[in-house]
């Protein structure tokens, strides 16, 4: 029984991996392969954080009436086993459901469900994600006073707990808000913190997972550009975009007047560094003088630096 309950708890943990990765189907590949070992064990706690993460899987496919079902069907067996902790996160999830349904008092009803909860049992996580959460409805709601104070009360417990992805959210919803309301200056230092940690982040995961996570978060980054556009900061924009959608380029900085001992290695980073000091050059030109030809030569080139950059053997310094 131990070896499958150990199976069952490292599958569900795996699941978890590709799920915060944004790699829905193989994340629920593993949930269902845990869920029916939990059950055969009779783990019950362990059934019910299985049944919550298929919830979120489907949650974030946009399956809502599917999330639902799994989330009502954790919440029960959660409670009964006195998992305080699991039942308020349970309770923050359908929220969000009902948020993304946008039945906003439906979602409210969760959240202050949920959150005395995660106080009780000292879970500041669970307590700033649900924060987070109650203001993005009041800002959907138009009560943006309000919303600003949630979004303020719950970034210093994200930072508290070092949860950097948080931060990041909290710090993009609240620089939309100030977008909203007129706070440009605000706004943009906002979303400019929140794309640095998420580049941060990124820069942290294996190369094959970076674009998924990207595509993940380019909501904060299509809010910053829109609001420097608004503001006629038209070079910063383009530089956002620029380092957004090309950022694998700066894993490759190491590679910048690096001498190495394969001969064959040193030619093609001389050749990607060449290219590299053209492109660098282009993007100069074009914060001083834009148009739409430099601005195609400078993606056509990136392509090539990428392609060269991802193309180099492997590499021993010497």
């Amino acid at each position: 029984m131990g070896n499958r309950s150990g199976e069952a708890n490292t599958l569900n943990n795996i699941g978890k991996v590709y799920s915060d990765l944004g790699q829905n189907q193989q994340a629920l590949s593993f949930y269902n392969s845990s869920l029916p070992l939990r059950r055969a064990v009779g783990d019950r706690s362990g059934e019910a954080n299985t049944l919550n993460n298929i919830g979120k899987v489907y949650s974030d496919l946009g399956q809502n009436q599917q999330a639902l079902s799994f989330y009502n069907s954790s919440l029960p067996i959660l409670r009964a086993v006195g998992n305080r902790s699991g039942e308020a996160n349970t309770l923050n999830n359908i929220g969000k459901v009902y948020s993304d349904l946008g039945q906003n008092q439906q979602a409210l009803s969760f959240y202050n469900s949920s959150l005395p909860l995660s106080r009780a049992v000292g879970d500041r996580s669970g307590e700033a994600t649900t924060l987070n959460n109650i203001g993005r409805v009041y800002d959907a709601l138009g009560q943006k006073q309000k919303a600003l104070e949630f979004y303020n009360s719950s970034l210093p417990l994200r930072r508290a707990v070092g949860d950097r992805s948080g931060e990041a959210i909290t710090l993009a919803n609240r620089g939309i808000l100030f977008q909203n309301t007129n706070r440009p200056t605000e706004a943009i230092t906002d979303l400019e913190k929140s794309l640095q940690i998420t580049l941060e982040i990124r820069r942290g995961l294996q190369q094959q997972n970076r674009q998924n996570f990207l595509q993940q978060n380019d909501w904060s980054a299509t809010a910053l550009v829109n609001v420097l556009i608004e503001q006629k900061k038209d070079a910063q924009a383009f530089e956002w975009v620029n380092l957004f959608t090309t950022s694998e380029l700066a894993d490759y900085n190491r590679l910048i007047n690096a001498k190495v001992a394969n001969s064959e290695a040193q030619q093609a980073i001389n050749k990607w560094n060449q290219q590299n000091q053209q492109l660098k050059s282009i993007r100069q030109q074009l914060q001083t003088n834009y148009s739409e030809a430099l601005a195609q030569k400078i993606r056509q080139l990136e392509a090539q630096v990428y392609q060269q950059a991802a193309e180099l053997p492997p590499i021993r310094f010497g």
